[in-house]
């Protein structure tokens, strides 16, 4: 069972190839083009249009148009070639090369998040979100409240007049959002969520009240009422 697995592995592994990168650079004579890490550069143009390159210091010599040849990991292949006397020329080649990957864990991205953002490595691609509001350098959390404008997570964003749609309290300038809309209540004053709670919990009290006053009352009118009767009888 085990041959068979190593078989078939070993059989799809030419399929199997890494994702390559393919560019058609223009090469000046003397200056550097960069690759995915590797650098390449022409160094001359002889008198038949053959190329003196070197790629990571590694020199090298095409021939003929169209001809393909490897170094270093870099395949070259030359396009076409103009002769400058003073420059030295130029050379337009295709060069192909497997792709660097940008990450490996998520420390090689925490360099490059920026201020409000989280990084993280995901398919060795560096993946950024954003996790707050960015005011004078200084990030500050969802929610937060400056100048009129509150933080959602991403930018500031002006604050909701009353009977504006809302989700989050911190949307409204009442800072009170009741049934997905801006409430005028307490308006200008801080409310928390608890607090709302508060006032639901307050309504329910006064319900339970009423329907004991009304019990009350009832109650009264017929002990009232048996009264009357034993006294006629």
């Amino acid at each position: 069972m085990k041959l068979h697995i190593l078989v078939c592995l070993f059989l799809l592994l030419p399929f199997v190839s890494a994702e390559n990168i393919t560019k058609a650079a223009l090469l000046e004579a003397g200056k550097p083009f960069e690759l995915e890490g590797h650098t390449v550069v022409l160094h001359s143009i002889g008198t038949i249009g053959s190329l003196r390159l070197s790629i990571d210091s590694q020199e090298f010599i095409i021939n003929d148009y169209g001809e393909k040849r490897t170094f270093n990991g870099v395949e070259v292949r030359v396009i076409s070639i103009v002769r400058e006397p003073t420059s030295g020329g130029i050379a337009k080649v295709e060069l192909t090369t497997e792709k660097k990957a940008e990450c490996v864990t998520n420390e090689n991205c925490e360099a490059k998040a920026q201020v409000c953002s989280t990084a993280s490595c995901q398919n060795n691609k560096c993946v950024f979100i954003q996790n707050g509001c960015l005011l004078d350098t200084e990030c500050y959390p969802i929610g937060s409240k400056e100048s009129g404008g509150y933080c959602s997570g991403l930018e500031w964003v002006r604050e909701k007049t009353v009977y504006d749609a809302c989700t989050e309290n911190y949307e409204c300038a009442s800072n009170v959002c009741l049934n997905n809309k801006c409430s005028p209540v307490l308006v200008g004053e801080e409310i928390t969520g608890s607090a709302i709670k508060g006032q639901k919990s307050s309504g329910a009290f006064a319900a339970v009240l009423l329907i004991l006053i009304l019990l009350f009352v009832v109650l009264t009118f017929f002990k009232r009422a048996r009264k009357k009767e034993e006294q006629h009888l």
